[in-house]
């Protein structure tokens, strides 16, 4: 990411948008299409789409967010987009058409929201979005593990939001493995699925707590929140 995206702040906001391509001569692809929004700036968004779209492609873009009177209704670009599964790419999509206004509408939302992120949880979380490698545990020694694939929602020293198409179900034992972009890191925990449900007809979403990690990659993980919200405490 260049340095000139890097200066918007970003916000976590995990809520379901709409999109169509704008194809050529104005008209738009159907049906809309559903994503998964991971965070967003002044300037755009990144969300999770099912479908792989071209660089630069143009999409009506729609969501909305809690902070906000007025759902976003806007049009931009494809500006990169990385697969991490057969089902599920990574999007890094422009605002091209947003007003000043509601530029700075959400540019007060992130102000705000991290002003106050130490009040919310006890652990606080930020945006991550890597692959995720999952096993499903058993405690019958004769039913072989599952593994699965899924990508990283957000993520805190306690656990971590994943989104997936495999269903879990409530209280499910999880071996779990990723990476921590840029540093690296190699974290391995075991834990249990707290929650999950359906969020469209191809994407589930589930929460996982670790029972069982390193003091190390606590650490890690620790380092790694503080830094991508530039919080120290």
């Amino acid at each position: 990411m260049s340095i000139e995206r890097r200066r918007f702040a970003r916000l976590y906001v995990g809520v379901e948008g709409v999109y169509q391509q704008i194809l050529h001569e104005g008209k738009t692809a159907c049906p809309e299409q559903k994503a998964l929004v991971q965070n967003i700036s002044p300037v755009g968004v990144r969300f999770i789409a099912c479908e792989k779209l071209p660089h630069e492609s143009r999409l009506n873009f729609k969501l909305k967010i809690a902070q906000l009177p007025h759902p976003i209704v806007t049009q931009g670009k494809v500006v990169w987009q990385k697969q991490f599964s057969e089902s599920f790419f990574d999007t890094g999509f422009e605002f091209i058409d947003l007003s000043d206004a509601l530029q700075q509408d959400i540019s007060n939302v992130i102000r705000q929201s991290i002003g106050i992120v130490e009040e919310l949880r006890e652990f606080i979380r930020c945006n991550l979005n890597t692959a995720v490698e999952l096993t499903l545990l058993s405690e019958d020694q004769a039913t072989a593990p599952m593994k699965f694939s899924a990508v990283s929602i957000d993520i805190c020293p306690s656990g971590m939001k994943i989104t997936t198409n495999m269903a879990m179900q409530k209280h499910q034992l999880v071996a779990i493995s990723f990476t921590l972009p840029e540093t690296n890191a190699a974290i391995r925990a075991k834990g249990f699925v707290s929650w999950s449900k359906k969020k469209n007809e191809h994407l589930i979403e589930a929460g996982i707590e670790f029972t069982e990690i390193s003091e190390l990659d606590t650490y890690q993980i620790n380092d790694f929140v503080k830094q991508t919200l530039g919080i120290y405490w």
